[in-house]
């Protein structure tokens, strides 16, 4: 087994802790969508779907700020529009939004692969291209861990990331996308601190965190998803740019549904999921350990082995053949008779 250091701008070596799932790369989307044939899904409860109330001049602005605070005042929770109640049984819009590239695979790609081979419709869309992150090399029977700048352009990360995402959506079956360009720099290293990264996003991102906000709800009223998923928001020991981009996306796919919010139509998103720790979940699903490393295989230049096991034990916990999932919330009217989530209906649980 390779011996593990990083190394410093002047060339020195140190041990390299384990590291939690780091960020990943960039590639404009497919233009065919996968539309084979899926299994139905059981028929919908109707539910008086209720327009919002007109909000008043700062209601937003109020709102935003309560997200910078670290104390989110989210809106209410969307009703499905009278015209969607009916039972559907074809194929779903299933979009997965996370903090950089790789997340969308080592947290759920096995769920993601899963959803594409039953048919449905499946993106992974990156707030970043991970242009904060490291590419790692065997040197010596070592493994060197390399940042930019100090050790290369920014660019050549970014290049890597985004063939590598590319090559890892390949692997699953799904589409890929990315939100903002890698310039801003919105990713730009590790914190657990999602006060730290909503503050830095605030100060990077083209009109701030409303900015962010605006581009993300255009983007769900343009993609049109019926199940959103997004990476946890509360574990102490996550990321804080996954807890940071969770915050906003549950935002987000509120506001979406909300007329009287930007422009552009309304969208109702069916349901939210988010990852569940290994601790702390409500749902789990069965997943081909062996295609998920083949799929993690694709980020070649941020993981080696035994690295991609770490991070499947540090994702996981010792329960390594499922992935983890909590229902944030399901629309008014979008839960089935016997209160079976989408989520649940789709993955077969």
């Amino acid at each position: 087994m390779a011996k593990r250091t990083s190394t410093s701008t002047s060339g020195t070596r140190r041990p390299m802790r384990p590291c939690a799932p780091a960020h990943a790369p960039t590639v404009a989307p497919k233009p065919e969508q996968r539309k084979p044939a899926a299994a139905p899904v059981a028929a919908f409860t109707a539910a008086p779907a209720t327009p919002p109330a007109p909000k008043s001049a700062d209601f937003y602005k109020r709102m935003v700020d309560s997200v910078r605070a670290g104390a989110p005042s989210l809106p209410p929770i969307p009703s499905l529009p009278v015209a969607d109640l009916a039972p559907s049984s074809g194929p779903r819009n299933v979009v997965m939004y996370v903090a950089h590239p790789d997340d969308e695979t080592g947290y759920a790609g096995g769920t993601l692969k899963k959803l594409a081979d039953a048919g449905h419709a499946v993106t992974a869309v990156s707030l970043t291209h991970g242009e904060g992150g490291r590419i790692v090399e065997e040197r010596g029977g070592e493994v060197v861990e390399l940042r930019a700048p100090a050790d290369f352009p920014v660019a050549k990360l970014v290049r890597a990331r985004d063939a590598e995402m590319s090559d890892a959506a390949g692997r699953m079956g799904i589409e890929h996308a990315h939100l903002f360009d890698a310039k801003l720099g919105l990713d730009y290293g590790y914190t657990r601190s999602t006060a730290e990264v909503l503050t830095r996003w605030d100060t990077l991102a083209p009109g701030g965190l409303d900015g962010m906000l605006s581009r993300m709800v255009a983007d769900l009223r343009a993609r049109k998803p019926d199940l959103v998923l997004a990476l946890m928001e509360s574990n102490p020991e996550e990321h804080g740019a996954h807890k940071a981009s969770a915050i906003l996306v549950d935002l987000a796919a509120r506001l979406a549904a909300d007329p009287s919010y930007g422009s552009g139509a309304p969208h109702v998103v069916r349901e939210l999921v988010i990852i569940g720790s290994a601790a702390s979940h409500d749902l789990r699903v069965d997943v081909d350990k062996d295609a998920w490393r083949h799929t993690m295989g694709a980020y070649r230049t941020q993981f080696l082995e035994p690295m991609i096991s770490e991070t499947d034990h540090f994702i996981r916990g010792d329960d390594t053949s499922h992935e983890q999932y909590t229902v944030r919330w399901s629309a008014h009217g979008a839960v089935n008779p016997a209160g079976e989530s989408l989520f649940a209906s789709l993955t077969g649980l």
